[in-house]
């Protein structure tokens, strides 16, 4: 059982090279997208996630865990496949946007809980794609901020 997780900040070609291995390789390509979770609390853009995460953290921590669940289960449930974006992923972004609106106890379980997925995750391969300081496709989804980004990508260094 192989499975590979493209990780990295916002824009910098995980989808991309997913499905180019997917296809290279004929492997199952899965998306880590959370569009179909955030849409089910109306949230439409990575921005309003963002927002709500300092506005109504217990709600933004409700939808994270809502995602982690759903990457876990991406992996559980497929022996073969390639995807853009894993728990790593989702480790950084809480820790910068919702840890700091938590308690510290909700805030030290949603860290655990990721580290322990991670560490189960015994046959996930990640590739790490760092920022590299390029124009980001403005789909009103992404956060366009060189600073941002750049610190995103250190934290998953």
């Amino acid at each position: 059982m192989k499975q590979i997780c493209i990780i990295g900040p916002s824009g910098t070609g995980k989808t991309d090279l997913a499905k180019y291995i997917s296809s290279r390789y004929r492997i199952k390509y899965i998306t880590g997208s959370s569009r179909e979770i955030t849409s089910e609390s109306k949230i439409t853009s990575h921005k309003e996630l963002i927002k709500l995460c300092s506005t109504e953290p217990d709600k933004a921590l409700q939808i994270y865990k809502a995602i982690i669940n759903n990457r876990e289960a991406i992996l559980d449930d497929n022996d073969l496949i390639v995807t853009d974006r894993g728990i790593p992923d989702l480790m950084v972004y809480a820790q910068l946007q919702l840890v700091p609106h938590l308690a510290k106890v909700d805030a030290l379980f949603l860290i655990k809980i990721c580290k322990k997925i991670i560490k189960e995750q015994k046959n996930v391969h990640y590739i790490f794609l760092p920022y590299s300081n390029h124009t980001i496709e403005d789909n009103n989804h992404r956060i366009d901020n060189v600073l941002y980004q750049e610190m995103v990508s250190e934290c998953f260094k």
